[in-house]
């Protein structure tokens, strides 16, 4: 059984947590280009609703007294999923399969997608919700924003424990981000999940 994150009630009594994490970081491509009120409404409406759809089973809503598998940080377009790292990879892969199918199979979005593993502190913001800060969920911003639509990047902190187990990881070298940081990033498709990388397109 993997480990978990502390139900709010502990968290509350303690300074922010640091814990090692993987974060998925999602946005919808194009959410508020050319958009009314309304239909940005609906599409958050829609991603809020397919997650839950996906990940309920592994997220405990009522976060006072429960332990949580994940994390989830809305960001306006998208969502941060943060699991403790010791929930494996592989399954983190399988859910990003879960939403791709659930957003761009199923309900026609286009999304990027950006995976990375480092450290993360836990804490309770200003809502008093659950919300995660640090290294992990910024690299995983980072390598998401290099994402074409459709497209599912990870940086190689994830990526290279997986590579010898998961052949649908293709590195594709290095990134630079903006303040001139250098990312390793692997592309990952299976099937009709993801989209292959080149270069040029």
């Amino acid at each position: 059984m993997a480990e978990k994150f502390p139900p709010k009630n502990q968290l509350k009594k303690r300074p922010p947590q640091n814990f090692s994490t993987t974060t998925i970081f999602l946005d919808l491509v194009g959410f508020s280009r050319d958009k009314t009120s309304a239909e940005m409404n609906q599409q958050s409406q829609d991603l809020t609703s397919a997650l839950y759809d996906t990940l309920e089973p592994h997220y405990n809503w009522d976060e006072e007294r429960k332990e949580n598998d994940l994390v989830m940080s809305p960001t306006g377009d998208g969502y941060a999923i943060t699991f403790h790292r010791a929930v494996e990879g592989t399954e983190v892969l399988a859910k990003v399969r879960d939403i791709y199918s659930e957003l761009v199979r199923r309900r026609k979005y286009e999304v990027r997608f950006g995976i990375s593993a480092g450290h993360n502190f836990l804490f309770i913001n200003l809502n008093d919700v659950m919300n995660v800060v640090g290294w992990g969920i910024t690299m995983a911003r980072r390598v998401m924003d290099e994402a074409k639509p459709n497209q599912i990047l990870c940086e190689a902190s994830f990526a290279d424990p997986l590579k010898n187990d998961v052949r649908e990881l293709r590195p594709i070298g290095m990134r630079k981000t903006k303040w001139n940081y250098e990312m390793r990033l692997y592309n990952y498709k299976r099937d009709e999940i993801g989209i292959a990388d080149t270069q040029d397109s």
